[in-house]
């Protein structure tokens, strides 16, 4: 395994572990569920946050992209029929990619216009996505 795609496991599980203390329960970065969901969804009209069904759901898919990287080292990619590790590896380029410029967008700024997430979209979660994107493409690039 490379070191990015060590850093992208990282990153991605990281991101990963976050979503599923949500799905738990856990309010951090806010103080209640309400502030919460300012911070991470940015919804004016959302008091709350999604059910613990629904972030755990994103807990298990960010998972599995945090573990994409792993399945791409040579121990294991031997296993793998190239063309799957290809496409898998562009999904996940393509869903970071797209949510990365989707919060640049004035769709994404009118139904997520709360602050703070409205800030936080364009100084950090949407170019964390961005960054995380371009990495996916470097490893589908270099045949990882």
């Amino acid at each position: 395994m490379t070191a990015l795609g060590l850093l992208l496991t990282v990153i991605v599980g990281g991101i990963a572990l976050l979503h599923g203390y949500w799905a738990a329960g856990g309010l951090w970065p806010g103080r209640s569920s309400a502030e919460l969901a300012a911070i991470v969804i940015g919804r004016p009209s959302m008091r709350r946050m999604p059910s613990a069904g629904l972030s755990a759901l994103v807990t298990v898919m960010l998972a599995g992209l945090a573990a994409w990287p792993l399945l791409l080292s040579p121990l294991v990619a031997r296993y793998l029929a190239p063309q799957l590790a290809l496409g898998g590896t562009v999904l996940a380029a393509a869903a970071f990619l797209i949510r990365g410029v989707a919060g640049y967008t004035p769709f994404m700024a009118s139904r997520h216009s709360a602050e703070p997430f409205a800030r936080y979209n364009r100084s950090l979660y949407s170019p964390i996505c961005l960054l995380v994107g371009a990495g996916f493409v470097v490893l589908a690039l270099n045949g990882e």
